[in-house]
């Protein structure tokens, strides 16, 4: 038995003029229904209705291909035409039901991150957000405070403001210079600092102060001139610092007044 679908009204009326199934079924497109109703006809040996079609050209045999020489006659079927079904992904069965769907993981329907599988292993961080759960965090160096404190250094003397602390120092020192018709008098008050108290690496000098007084032709017998000179400077931490005087003429005197220190 063969069964043949006329795609409309169209195709059965080209066969009622004249015009074979297979060719109607050739110029209308062969199985493409144009509206939504199918004609289904099928090949009837024995069939003599008045409702079919004589034949022409017999159907292929679908076994070999070639022509069927069979004789009979194209007879209509009646059948329900079912109407448009959209495909349901969850049917299990009936119309809409759909075949051969793809398996999904559980996580393509879920979307939730414990349903993945083959899950990479997390940090802590990663889901804290947390500095605390950080590892090899860096050694953040501690803000210190600076501090200030009065000093009062002996002069001539290495100390060492601080040895962990870097430093700002200012010293203040009053210098006395003599001058006379015999002579005068200049002197230096050096600000210095070394790598270790005996001042024998890493010298520096760091600010310098002085003061001179000579006279010339004077009519004064002696005249007495003192003066304050500050020194100012930053002092690494464990650096040791001097106060030096220098009597380049004469032999004038040095007090220290006052002091700063403040860490940093």
């Amino acid at each position: 038995m063969y069964f043949l679908t006329f795609p409309n009204i169209a195709a059965m009326r080209m066969v009622h003029g004249g015009l074979t199934i297979p060719t109607a079924a050739a110029i209308l497109g062969e199985y493409f229904p144009l509206d939504e109703s199918y004609r289904i006809y099928h090949w009837d040996e024995l069939s003599t209705d008045a409702d079919s079609f004589p034949d022409v050209v017999h159907p292929t045999d679908p076994d070999t291909g070639l022509p069927d020489t069979r004789t009979g006659r194209w007879k209509h079927v009646d059948m329900e035409v079912m109407p448009q079904v959209n495909a349901d992904w969850s049917a299990p069965t009936g119309p809409a039901h759909i075949l051969n769907k793809p398996s999904f993981a559980t996580v393509a329907t879920t979307g939730v991150y414990s349903d993945l599988t083959g899950k990479p292993v997390l940090a802590n961080v990663a889901t804290s957000g947390s500095y605390v759960d950080l590892t090899n965090k860096p050694t953040i160096p501690t803000v210190l405070t600076p501090s200030q404190s009065a000093a009062s250094r002996t002069l001539n003397t290495a100390f060492q403001v601080s040895s962990t602390r870097n430093a700002w120092v200012t010293y203040s020192v009053q210098l006395n210079v003599t001058a006379s018709i015999a002579g005068g008098q200049n002197g230096d008050i050096i600000l210095e600092m070394a790598d270790d108290s005996g001042f024998t690496t890493g010298v520096q000098q760091i600010a310098i102060s002085g003061l001179g007084q000579t006279y010339t032709l004077a009519v004064a017998i002696q005249g007495v001139q003192p003066q304050t000179g500050t020194v100012i400077g930053f002092i690494p931490a464990g650096k040791y610092v001097r106060l030096r005087t220098v009597n380049n003429t004469g032999t004038p005197t040095y007090s220290i007044r006052a002091g700063q220190e403040v860490l940093i």
